[in-house]
């Protein structure tokens, strides 16, 4: 190009440069976006997630229960170990009479940590309810049977106090007396938000790094044209 003037010359540098920028700026989110694995979370329902419920002496027996008899087992789990804000956990507890008696008196309570906002109950025995004031759920089971084994789910949605890397921890208690062993959910965060625009694929890219040096090239050309007309 020994005849291109020096405002031309720079303008052909210019646009090149121009080109490559874009090349790179368009392709550094797809580069950020490659390394980032978002945290998975829990979809299908999983096991019911349950610990073995520690020993219990058999006396003195709870306040309402049977005198001479072991008192029932408590044992509670949870659907997911993991969850995002606005996701429903069904929590179950599991009482179980070991004697080869009758065991009166039954009475099952949930206090449900802050993080969480009650959605439902259910008990195949007796009857439940839910103080709104002291977030408790209540199961009156009344008296298990010899042996006899029932669950009882509490289904609760995480709030916005739920916000990750947060854990809640809840337990049952039985009586007033017995609890069971702790249930742990790890609070995750939610999928990211889209913003922006999603990375060209690299086919374009790679045209438009093609096209800019000519787009420049064919305006030097017609300047020059338009100069040697005159």
């Amino acid at each position: 190009m020994p005849h291109l003037s020096t405002r031309f010359r720079i303008g052909f540098v210019i646009v090149a440069l121009l080109a490559v920028l874009l090349a790179l700026t368009v392709q550094a989110p797809r580069a950020a976006l490659a390394g980032f694995t978002p945290t998975p979370t829990d979809t299908a329902t999983p096991p019911i997630v349950t610990a073995t419920p520690t020993a219990i002496s058999p006396t003195p027996p709870p306040s309402g229960g049977s005198t001479g008899l072991i008192p029932p087992s408590l044992s509670k789990g949870a659907n997911k170990t993991r969850a995002q804000v606005g996701e429903v956990v069904e929590f179950t507890i599991t009482v179980t009479n070991p004697n080869n008696a009758d065991f009166g008196g039954v009475t099952v309570t949930d206090a449900l940590p802050p993080q969480v906002d009650y959605v439902s109950a259910s008990t195949p025995l007796g009857a439940f309810s839910y103080d709104a004031n002291s977030r408790t759920v209540t199961f009156n089971l009344g008296t298990l049977a010899p042996n006899q084994s029932v669950t009882l789910t509490i289904r609760a949605r995480l709030n916005a106090l739920a916000q990750p890397p947060a854990i809640i921890d809840n337990v049952a208690a039985m009586n007033n007396a017995i609890t069971s062993n702790l249930v742990s959910i790890q609070t995750v965060p939610g999928e990211l938000p889209l913003t922006g625009f999603a990375p060209a694929p690299i086919w374009l890219l790679a045209l438009l790094a093609a096209f800019l040096p000519l787009y420049g090239y064919a305006l030097w050309a017609l300047a020059r044209a338009s100069r040697r007309r005159r």
